[in-house]
């Protein structure tokens, strides 16, 4: 996905908060804007469910925090995404809602009554009405990908953690998608 030569000169932060899966390089600043997206998995010691944490008041972009385990539960992941979202000055947040994440999303809309969630209506990312999160379709995750690469390459989005650029070391395309 992203040019190996451009990976390779990414730099990397030390998080200053490490808690279980917990990685935060940077803590919420006032008057600052961020941005959660979260893909939600089955867990059980399988896929991860993962979330990163942006900070979007200034281009370049900044990862400032980042979660990825394969044993969180669907029960316990709203809580945690809800919780960071409070903290990063409500956070708007993008979830995933492919199989488990449409209830990882209902639960943070309806049950937390968060506001500052994304919705997907008529096929489009709105900020209302619709249902709560974004399927993700080859398209949308083509679409995902071209926007990532493009930002990256075009040091419009510092990563800041090794683990995300080592993960995007092994993205590639495979067919019309990634």
């Amino acid at each position: 996905l992203i040019d190996g030569i451009k990976l390779s000169e990414l730099t990397t932060l030390i998080p200053q908060f490490i808690n279980n899966n917990l990685e935060i390089y940077f803590v919420p600043e006032k008057e600052h804007h961020y941005v959660i997206s979260v893909d939600t998995s089955r867990g059980r010691h399988h896929d991860y469910s993962a979330l990163s944490i942006i900070d979007i008041s200034n281009v370049p972009y900044n990862v400032v925090g980042i979660y990825k385990d394969n044993t969180i539960s669907v029960l316990e992941f709203p809580h945690l995404i809800y919780n960071l979202a409070k903290q990063y000055n409500d956070a708007f947040i993008l979830i995933e809602t492919n199989d488990l994440g449409e209830s990882v999303s209902n639960t943070i809309w309806y049950e937390y009554e968060y506001d500052n969630i994304y919705f997907t209506n008529n096929h489009k990312l709105s900020d209302s009405k619709g249902f709560p999160g974004v399927r993700t379709t080859s398209s949308v995750k083509s679409l995902g990908c071209s926007v990532l690469k493009d930002l990256v390459e075009q040091n419009q989005l510092w990563l800041n953690s090794h683990r995300i650029i080592e993960e995007l070391g092994i993205v590639v395309k495979k067919g019309k998608s990634y």
